[in-house]
């Protein structure tokens, strides 16, 4: 037992490099597992705490049965076993579908219909009364305090709302506002802050014996949401949960005896967390696997190194007795107890890392089964490198004075032809989904193959050296490249790592920047801009207060851009779409990053923005305008229909006869005016006398701007007898009372529209088709001009985008109800800071959303963390690699700094001659690790960095790009880790030439 201990002991610093290793590799092993298990919980818990409750959550809604406790009982239940454990969440309220408003009041109201709540305790909790008192009775209501100011109600007057049943008159109690407007009980209805949405005010809430009194059924709903304390491994419940819950529902008739609908993207949420989680772990074996690799050649060369200072006392064991068995022992209980002392050091420095960082320990599996491969690795290498000495150890096998090549051809072409099998299955399979394991491998097998590659032409560099040494006439020339030429297969083993280092580090910064900018491009193209105030209103436009008013948010601080901008629901043929309206000309100053992946140069291209010939145009910075109107023989009502340069508009009522001055919003560049409605009062005329736009700088006069103005029919099927003025705007009105008439000028042309490219695909769409796109309130014939893979705005495959200003013409021209932009996307350097400032100016009458960039890095994150470890591992590897091959080079080349001192070189030049061997090593490795990096990086990049940004649209395109910050940090880290050790060689290499008194046979 001495004899093998004292063995030991005699060559501790290549032992101690060996438990280096095995700290090394065992730290960073389970801290990267361990950070990637440890930020799920997070994660989920700040999606869901910071989620708006119709993206968490779900409503499910039907008509009330007759038991209504038993209803809510049956959904409990349900609930309960669709989502065991989780203890999900209920709120309740029923309400109305909209109910018919008298004419008068939906001409005062601006609105067609009404929306019943009944009073109940959750509701009561959820509003504050802004006057009189909250409690409702029978015959009473507490409206909505915006709704109240639209039809002018105060407490104490009344409201009749028409029903079958007979009128029902309602005395007002109170008006309120709701307490939070992200309150579950709403579902981010936009009603409870701005008193009316789709064309519905209210809501108008009345106790259940007074809605019982009105015709129609009421609705219950029950808003489903998840506790944010959910964790990681509950959400694939949750996701199945939501899955199966409308179905569930409407199976029991317990809760329905007609059917239930369910609303809200809580399930599209949970199965978005789980994919991302997904995403998370399939990146994960990228850093493994290359601190696996590392590992291992780290391993082989210190076992070699090891064998070959002990080859002499080997060989001395054997020719005593010593069987194979006996050394092989040996080595192997002495690589458990260095490989057990290092990993057992460097598991204690992880968990102590792990908890300081994220609070709390890893699930035990992560400190034991990382540190334990490790051991195994260590040991196996140990026996395995030690049984072939020690058979080999009696032998006449001579060394090779040849450079040997860097691995053999076989494993080389293995590894080639497994990384392309895995590639095939990475690149081939679609961005969602769970892939299988060649998938998951296919970036560190891609990555090892041509790492492998590489190293494969140090034959031919070998080769390259040999025949400079042959042709040099200088000594400093000479002899390295002879050493490298001749011995370069013992340089192999750290060569492999340091191109394996610089390849790592060439792919994390490729990832990491090409993952960031397609973070940020998906983020964008799906939200629009940096910031999108959204009204989800899609119903017809009535007064300029239903515009969005885009330039109030350009003139936010912090923000650079606002653009109105549309996105309805509409159908083409069978098929379902959302389109998207916004001036083509201007979406790239609110894009920004996505301009790129959203190739706006061809989008507006495709969408070109003529102008109207004879629409009297606003100066900028137009505050009113002044207006002088005609009648002659009958009364006539007017309303001027503006659009700005973004494309959005509004009316503006004005009397049938007179002078009056209207005030004009602030535009996105100029107002335009581009139609006006008039309603007869019966047969003679109309005119629009004068028209003059009021500046800072004055009045200026429009009308003469004005020419081909003409009735439209097709609005409102105005009879053919109503014909415009001979000049400027007017028209004889026809005899028949209450007629609306629209005119305009010019000429009708089909708008351009553009496709996705998945849309036209599947419908058989191409440039120069003709599509009919119908809306809920409005319908328009466009021609097809071109297609791109992504709309902005929304992350639909099934999306058409059209030039705002023109497609608002086209409705004008097509339709009675036109609809307006009903949201604004904000461009800003700092969102965070813009976003409370557009909620206030909203007054929470609109959602604001900022691009989300925060959601997948929530999940994905913690995976950045483990590549930038693995890559650093690799590189500690590399170093410890060659330091040891320094030292070894030391004692193998001692004898020759004797000689060539007595053949009168000195020291500095051996020095400079040893220095310049190590650095074209590294050099070289570092350069073909480049170059390897570069390759994978450009073959898996852009779609890793798709499978792990998880709400992206798929068609969206991810250019490669750098992260310049990553890439200098792994390059300069590795460099000055290379450069301190080949300084420590040279000074070794000094103190020895220094050294007069060695001699070998004293040694």
């Amino acid at each position: 037992m001495r004899l093998w201990i004292r063995r030991s002991a005699a060559r501790a610093s290549l032992l101690t490099a060996m438990a280096a290793v095995c700290l090394v590799v065992g730290c960073l092993a389970i801290t990267m597992i361990g950070a990637v298990m440890l930020t799920q919980a997070p994660a989920v818990r700040e999606t869901l705490s910071h989620a708006p409750v119709r993206t968490s959550g779900v409503e499910a809604q039907t008509p009330v049965e007759d038991d209504r406790a038993a209803q809510d009982a049956a959904v409990h239940r349900r609930v309960a076993s669709l989502f065991p454990g989780l203890g999900m969440r209920i709120a309740t309220r029923v309400d109305t579908t909209p109910l018919g408003l008298s004419a008068a009041d939906a001409a005062k109201a601006g609105v067609a219909s009404v929306v019943l709540l009944q009073d109940d305790a959750a509701v009561s909790d959820a509003i504050r009364t802004t006057s009189g008192d909250a409690a409702v009775g029978d015959g009473a209501v507490a409206i909505q305090d915006a709704a109240a100011k639209r039809f002018g109600l105060a407490v104490g007057d009344a409201i009749t709302i028409p029903s079958s049943n007979g009128d029902v008159t309602l005395e007002v109690t109170a008006t309120w506002l709701p307490r939070d407007p992200a309150a579950p009980i709403w579902f981010g209805d936009p009603s409870v802050v701005r008193g009316e949405a789709d064309d519905a005010v209210g809501p108008f809430i009345v106790d259940a014996a007074t809605l019982a009194r009105f015709s129609t059924v009421p609705i219950v709903n029950w808003i489903v949401t998840s506790p944010d304390d959910i964790a990681p491994a509950e959400v694939s419940t949750l996701a199945s949960g939501f899955d199966r819950l409308p179905a569930a529902l409407g199976a029991d008739p317990a809760v329905t005896s007609s059917q239930v609908t369910v609303v809200g993207d809580g399930a599209q949420t949970a199965h978005s967390m789980q994919d991302a989680m997904d995403a998370a772990a399939s990146v994960l074996p990228l850093p493994v696997a290359i601190l696996a690799v590392g590992t291992v050649l780290a391993l082989v060369l210190l076992a070699r190194l090891l064998t070959d200072v002990r080859a002499a006392e080997t060989t001395l064991l054997r020719a005593r007795g010593a069987a194979i068995g006996v050394v092989v022992r040996a080595t192997a209980v002495e690589s458990t107890v260095v490989s057990l002392v290092g990993t057992a050091v460097g598991t204690g420095i992880a968990l102590l890392i792990l908890v300081l960082v994220y609070g709390r320990m890893p699930p035990p599996w992560v400190a034991v089964v990382p540190p334990l491969l490790v051991v195994v690795a260590a040991v196996a290498v140990g026996a395995a490198v030690a049984f072939g000495a020690a058979r080999s150890a009696l032998g006449a096998a001579p060394e090779s004075g040849r450079a040997r090549s860097a691995v053999s051809a076989g494993l080389t072409v293995l590894v080639v032809l497994a990384a392309a099998f895995a590639l095939w299955r990475f690149l081939g399979e679609p961005a969602s989904g769970v892939s299988d394991a060649a998938a998951i491998l296919a970036p560190p097998l891609a990555l090892l193959a041509a790492a492998l590659i590489g190293l494969a032409a140090f034959g031919p560099l070998a080769r390259v050296f040999d025949a400079i040494g042959a042709r040099a006439h200088r000594f400093d020339v000479t002899l390295p490249a002879r050493q490298l030429g001749r011995g370069l297969g013992f340089f192999t083993a750290p060569a492999a790592l340091v191109v394996l280092a610089i390849a790592a580090g060439v792919l994390g910064a490729g990832y990491q920047g090409t993952w960031t900018a397609f973070n940020r491009s998906a983020a964008i193209a799906v939200n629009g801009s940096d910031l999108r105030v959204d009204t989800a209103s899609v119903g017809p436009l009535r007064t300029a207060g239903d515009s969005i008013t885009a330039p109030v948010y350009a003139a936010l601080p912090g923000a650079t851009a606002a653009l109105p901008v549309m996105v309805v629901p509409a159908a083409i043929g069978d098929a379902q779409v959302s389109v998207v309206g916004a001036a083509s000309s201007r979406l790239a100053a609110v894009e920004g990053v996505a301009a790129a992946s959203l190739d706006l140069a061809a989008i507006r291209a495709a969408l070109p923005a003529p102008r109207t010939a004879g629409e009297p145009a606003l100066p900028r910075g137009a505050a009113a305008l002044d207006v002088s109107t005609s009648t002659n023989g009958a009364a006539a009502q007017a309303t001027l229909w503006l659009c700005d340069d973004g494309g959005e508009l509004i009316p503006l009522a004005v009397p049938s006869s007179g002078s009056v001055r209207v005030d004009v919003p602030a535009a996105t560049g100029r107002w335009r005016l581009v139609a006006v409605d008039v309603t007869t009062g019966g047969a003679g005329t109309w005119t629009l006398d004068g028209l003059g736009a009021v500046s800072p700088g004055g009045t200026t006069a429009l009308l003469g701007s004005a020419s081909g103005w003409k009735v439209i029919p097709e609005p409102f099927g105005t009879p053919a007898g109503a014909t415009a003025a001979s000049s400027g705007i007017g028209m004889q009105t026809p005899s028949l009372i209450g007629t609306t008439a629209r005119l305009m000028p010019g000429t009708a042309v089909a708008p351009a529209v553009v496709l996705t490219d998945a849309f036209a695909s599947a419908h058989g769409q191409s440039r120069g088709s003709s599509v009919d796109v119908e809306g809920d309130w409005w319908s328009v014939t466009a021609d097809v001009t071109g297609t791109v893979p992504v709309v902005p705005g929304t992350s639909e495959d099934r999306s058409v985008l059209f030039d705002l200003p023109t497609l608002q013409r086209a409705i004008l021209r097509a339709s009675s109800t036109p609809t307006g932009a009903n949201q604004a996307w904000v461009a800003s350097d700092d969102p965070g800071a813009v976003l409370p400032l557009a909620q206030r100016v909203s007054g929470g009458s609109a959602s604001v959303t900022v691009a989300d960039t925060a959601f997948a890095a929530r999940f994905v994150g913690s995976a950045f963390v483990g590549l930038a470890l693995g890559g650093l591992a690799v590189i500690a590897l590399a170093i410890i690699a060659l330091a040891a091959v320094a030292a070894a080079l030391l004692r193998r080349r001692r004898n020759e700094i004797v000689v060539l001192r007595a053949l009168g070189f000195s020291a500095r030049q051996q020095v400079r001659t040893r220095r310049a061997e190590l650095s074209c090593i590294a050099i070289a490795a570092g350069v073909l690790g480049a170059l390897a990096g570069m390759v994978v990086t450009w073959l898996v990049a852009p779609a890793l960095a798709r499978r792990t940004v998880v709400n992206a649209p798929d068609a969206l395109p991810a250019p490669v790009a750098v992260d310049l910050v990553w890439l200098a940090a792994a390059v300069v880290v590795a460099a000055v880790a290379a450069a301190s050790v080949i300084a420590v060689y040279g000074g070794a290499i000094r103190r020895q030439a220094a050294d007069t008194e060695y001699r070998e046979e004293t040694r």
